[in-house]
């Protein structure tokens, strides 16, 4: 059975010293340039130089995201940037922008490319793809089944699957939703969780579904720590964990328990978790209890939170009464231990930390089904000041309560325990890349050679890393030193507060010699501070000095051809003629309309004669559209040969490319520079459209979000307060929802406004009737 990777999150230097205290073998993080978590507070170049160092001292790697998409005038920047983390010393890069790819693959081979969930991979045919565009891995969205990773994992690629942390509802690389609703974008490393929000759901007719959950585009944290046995055998080559705006206590955690059922696996164990290990999960950081749903191939109710979208703690207790001022009685559960000022109570059962001052505690209001106040702050709670035991009840305080919303019975939470948390720091708390007592070691082997008279010692690190050091010269004599290899040997063992375990001393060297102890001791401190020195040294990039400007960029092309892009089948088959005729009038330019390939096909390719139609593939679509394709593939090749066919994923290129099939490049792919567009097209698309990172609201009824969970009704509106109303849109060909804007008719703004650099296509996404 293959030892996976443990991948673990670092939104700074002390969550890095957490990870790898706690047994990560690889960390991920940001730098202060073009990463998905601009927010976090990510590593400058120097000290990605020293976290490298650091890390692989210890035999961890390090990955760096450049997972945003660029702008022409970034991609130089970016490509001189990700040369300094190439002379750095970081293991690999994980990248989503394919115009990126393009200038790291001609001018930086010897970086090593993992494909970013951002890239949406979900078929098989899009791992095949990544593995022949020269990605060493990829990183799956996380929607996918247990058998879809298995089959995944027999592919010619490394598989990196999340196993642990926070959801996006989206499909990851999908989602325009934030930058919709303000100017912040997810594609570009700053999204505003507006899936995090509290929304109003309606039906068809307009009525609101008070039934609906609050925030019903808010899914709970995944976890699969009961799953490692499984994704072990099926052959994931890393287990990653979500998290780099996590803190440092988050990261120890959550990688801490990880390690534990990792190799408890590996050793033959079956993995069974403690009641213990998942309740320190919890209390780290939940959205009302974890989920596998998607590993279990179930999109349903029990992958959302519903009602609460942050963390909810873990329930110790009920309301039991008010005392005076701030003082609340509660009943603790049975199991709950407790610290109080006043003594002590134990159950003797230690399930989760005990309750004591320093804790963060919320009290729910049952009554205020809607939980609006958790969006607004006003939930009772905070941190325990007071805790004492009052018969059997636990008094305790400060709790604010804003609006005197507390009522008997209403359930209390603990959302951080002070033990917990002090526990967690002693992993990290004292400690610099360069100074503190660590426990982490890499395993080092030690060769003792000599050669007239000189002692040589070799160090070899389990990475590969070598260094020598010499002594002497020594004079030989028949007597020799008191037992010199048993001495040499407990000298050699010694490595004191280095990062290094000598797991193995081989000695080939003659013990006719009188070597004082102290020698001995010298020689091992000089060979290890030389092998320390190996870690330091920076590997040339090696680039193309005379790279300009030119070749990133192109001139502001006019569109030469409009696309009418319908959702449906049936809205085009009513009103496209109409839809044509008025756009041509509009625009002066040839105007085509892209229908979905599965309902086109079915409809057995009927168009009226004098109308270009391009059907296109989903650029999402596992499950059903994908199935029917496969099956009736052998057809759409031979209808797509006269009509082309447009794909928003890599994955279909192959199959339609090699018989003759003219590929259109979809929205899915995301191009937003102008060596994106050409990579797409060096890899044998036509014309690529504008990703949806350009589009303007103008744009019409374009998809916000691309969703394999179906939430309630028809109609959300965010706020509930007359925002603007979002449609969920389910197609009949496809297992997928989206969600777009709900726009009554067709727009026609001015060409300017559909106008993207770079693109010779122009779009409008046309709503799709009610």
């Amino acid at each position: 059975m293959k030892k996976p990777e443990l991948l673990a999150p670092a939104g700074g230097i002390p969550q890095l010293i957490a990870a790898v205290e706690n047994g990560a073998d690889a960390v991920y993080l940001g730098g202060d340039l073009f990463n998905a978590r601009m927010n976090a507070s990510n590593f400058s170049i120097d000290e990605i130089r020293r976290a490298a160092v650091f890390a692989h001292k210890r035999d961890v790697d390090i990955h760096v995201t450049m997972n945003t998409l660029l702008k022409d005038e970034e991609l130089l920047p970016a490509l001189k940037y990700a040369g300094k983390l190439y002379e750095a010393g970081v293991d690999a890069l994980i990248v989503q922008d394919m115009g990126l790819v393009r200038l790291l693959r001609k001018h930086l081979p010897g970086m090593t490319l993992h494909m970013s969930t951002q890239c949406t991979a979900s078929d098989v045919r899009t791992v095949r793809a990544a593995g022949d565009m020269g990605f060493s891995r990829v990183v799956l969205a996380r929607e996918l089944s247990l058998d879809e990773i298995r089959e995944m994992c027999r592919q010619d690629v490394e598989i990196e699957v999340f196993v642990h942390g926070a959801l996006c509802i989206c499909y990851s690389g999908q989602c325009q939703l934030s930058r919709y609703f303000g100017t912040r974008s997810g594609n570009r490393g700053t999204c505003a969780q507006p899936c995090r929000l509290w929304y109003r759901t309606f039906s068809e007719d307009g009525t609101r579904d008070d039934r609906a959950p609050g925030h019903p585009l808010s899914p709970r944290d995944m976890c699969l720590v009961d799953h490692m046995a499984e994704l072990i055998d099926a052959g994931v080559t890393s287990f990653k964990i979500e998290g780099r705006m996590k803190s440092p206590e988050y990261v120890a955690q959550v990688v801490r328990v990880y390690r534990k059922y990792i190799d408890q696996v590996l050793a033959g164990g079956d993995g069974m978790v403690s009641s213990r290990d998942r309740m320190d999960l919890s209390q780290i950081f939940n959205r009302g209890r974890f989920t596998d749903a998607y590993l279990r191939g179930d999109s349903g109710k029990d992958l959302m939170s519903g009602t609460i979208p942050k963390n909810q703690g873990i329930l110790i207790g009920n309301v039991a009464g008010r005392g005076k001022g701030d003082l609340v009685d509660i009943s603790l559960k049975k199991e709950m231990d407790v610290v109080a000022q006043n003594g002590s109570r134990s159950s003797g059962r230690r399930v989760t930390w005990p309750l004591t001052t320093g804790d963060g505690v919320e009290i729910r209001s049952s009554h205020d089904g809607e939980n609006k106040d958790v969006d607004n702050g006003a939930v009772p709670g905070g941190i325990i000041s007071y805790c004492r035991l009052a018969g059997d009840l636990v008094r305790i305080g400060d709790i604010k309560d804003k609006r005197n919303s507390i009522r008997i019975g209403d359930p209390v939470y603990r959302t951080s325990s002070v033990l917990q948390m002090r526990e967690l720091e002693e992993s990290f708390r004292g400690k610099t890349l360069e100074e503190g007592k660590f426990q982490r070691k890499a395993d080092v082997e030690l060769f003792v050679t000599e050669k007239c008279g000189m002692l040589k010692l070799t160090a070899v690190h389990q990475r590969g890393n070598q260094a020598e050091a010499e002594a002497g010269p020594f004079e030989n004599s028949r007597k020799g030193g008191p037992d010199l290899r048993a001495r040499g040997e407990k000298a050699f063992s010694k490595t004191g507060g280095t990062p290094y375990n000598i797991r193995k001393i081989h000695w080939l060297a003659g013990e006719n010699y009188d070597i004082p102890m102290s020698r001995l001791n010298a020689l091992r401190r000089e060979v290890l501070e030389r092998l320390d020195e190996t870690f330091i040294q920076d590997r040339p990039a090696m680039m193309d000095t005379g790279l300009r400007e030119p070749e990133l960029s192109c001139d502001e092309s006019t569109p030469r051809v409009l696309e009418l892009y319908y959702l449906d089948w049936e809205t085009f088959s009513r009103d496209g003629r109409e839809h044509v005729t008025a756009s041509g009038n509009k625009y002066g330019i040839p105007v085509r309309c892209l229908v979905p390939l599965v309902e086109f096909y079915r409809n057995h390719g009927e168009t009226a004669g004098d109308i270009t139609v391009i059907p296109y593939i989903s650029n999402v679509s596992r499950g059903r559209e994908n199935e029917y394709i496969e099956e009736h593939l052998d057809g759409i090749l031979e209808l797509c040969g006269k009509t082309g066919v447009c794909i928003g994923s890599i994955g279909w290129l192959q199959v339609f490319r090699d018989t003759g099939v003219t590929v259109y490049g979809d929205y899915g792919l995301n191009a937003y520079n102008s060596s994106a567009v050409r990579a797409l097209k060096e890899l044998g698309m036509e014309d690529i459209a504008p990703g949806l990172e350009s589009a303007e609201k103008s744009w019409g009824a374009y998809p916000l979000m691309t969703l394999e969970h179906r939430p309630d009704g028809i109609f959300m509106e965010k706020g509930g307060h007359g925002g603007e109303r979002l449609r969920i849109f389910s197609r009949s060909c496809s297992d997928q929802t989206l969600m777009i804007p709900d726009l009554d008719e067709l727009g026609f703004p001015e060409l300017e406004e559909l106008q993207v650099r770079g693109c010779d296509v122009a779009r409008i996404y046309v709503p799709p009737l009610r």
